[in-house]
């Protein structure tokens, strides 16, 4: 399986509503595409796209790096798919100094060109027997009265998790709109909570004391300060999921954090397809729970963590896809059809979804 050619371009696609990130309102989404196809015409893309506030490396750096790679590609030859189904993951100079989005977009345009040229799926070539559906966890964000309305719409429609952002608020107001919340949701849907760092200890503690009858799944780095974590679950008693610090150490030291419920694993912020397999088989053997979760990537990284959620997450753990629903375009036509409450897996790579040019614009010089 040789490459022929390799391709880079970008897109820049409108958001509503607009999520907050990096401290501001995101109208738009950026990020870099991946293009490769072998002398036999089997076709990859992947997608590079940096979170504004959570990725070390911005788009420019992407590029860069993605044009670097344009020579040492052409012309490869990767294994081909064995029996056993296995990605034909192969060195590429350079590919160690590549930042995390630009590591995820090469992986998953050799994981799709792979599987392309042995007429699979991604999910199957990532696994024996993918499962066949993935329930999704739905993302509040907002002021009150609009998540509890979008609540009732969500239970409404069959949801079985919830995750809303905190830690914008005072905790004493935030905990009282988690239980109207809860209230909203009853008790068929579990909810998780998202704090991204943005409380001191005795906020946090506060807020737990204040939701203690509140069944939670679950709450992501409610600390500003993460070494506090262990002592925070120990006094509060909450189901803490891991989510930024899995950025700050690797899957072996996972077992210093025996005090978490789960690890929310973002293929773009980790560093690609291996890396989050890597972090996913270190949580398992912990009995800890792997999420796969977005980062607002497009239709093409969107559909990369959906094979992950199919062939790496726990069984009925809702992976976190909500964020694709923000893009009012994609670079895929038609869209995903991720309205939920689970996705079928199969359709979303039947081929029927192609890339629109129109969506894209090539980087010069690549």
């Amino acid at each position: 399986m040789t490459l022929d050619s390799v391709d880079i371009f970008r897109y820049r696609l409108p958001l509503h509503p607009s999520p907050l990130l990096d401290g501001a309102r995101a109208r738009h989404r950026e990020g870099a595409v991946l293009r490769l196809e072998t002398r036999r015409g089997a076709v990859g893309w992947g997608e590079a796209a940096p979170l504004p506030g959570f990725s070390d490396e911005d788009l420019p750096t992407v590029l860069r790096q993605l044009r670097r790679l344009r020579a040492p590609l052409r012309q490869r030859t990767l294994p081909d798919i064995g029996t056993n189904g296995h990605v034909p993951w192969t060195a590429v100079p350079g590919e160690k100094d590549l930042a995390a989005s630009a590591r995820f977009a090469l992986e998953t345009a050799i994981l799709f060109v792979a599987a392309d040229a042995v007429d699979r799926s991604p999910p199957q070539v990532l696994a024996e027997s993918p499962r066949p559906a993935v329930s999704l966890n739905a993302l509040l964000d907002g002021d009150p009265d609009e998540v509890e309305a979008a609540a009732e719409s969500l239970r409404d429609d069959g949801y079985r998790s919830v995750k809303l952002k905190v830690g914008r608020d005072d905790p004493d107001h935030e905990a009282a709109a988690v239980k109207i919340l809860s209230e909203t949701l009853g008790p068929g849907v579990t909810l998780r909570l998202d704090a991204n760092r943005r409380w001191r200890f005795e906020e946090a503690v506060a807020f737990a004391d204040a939701i203690r009858a509140v069944p939670i799944e679950y709450i992501e780095e409610p600390l500003a300060d993460p070494s506090r974590l262990g002592d925070f679950a120990r006094q509060s008693g909450l189901p803490i999921a891991l989510d930024e610090t899995t950025r700050e150490m690797s899957p072996g030291r996972l077992p210093e954090c025996r005090f978490a419920r789960a690890v929310v694993l973002k293929p773009t912020l980790l560093g690609g397809l291996r890396a989050t397999a890597r972090w996913s088989r270190a949580a398992r053997r912990l009995q800890m729970t792997p999420v796969l979760s977005a980062s607002f990537e497009a239709g093409i990284g969107t559909q990369a963590v959906l094979a992950l959620a199919a062939s790496l997450g726990a069984r009925d753990t809702p992976a976190g896809l909500g964020p694709y629903r923000r893009f009012e375009q994609d670079v895929l036509a038609p869209r995903l059809d991720l309205r939920g409450p689970t996705v079928d897996v199969r359709p979303v790579f039947s081929g029927d979804h192609v890339v629109d040019a129109d969506a894209l614009e090539a980087v010069a010089g690549s």
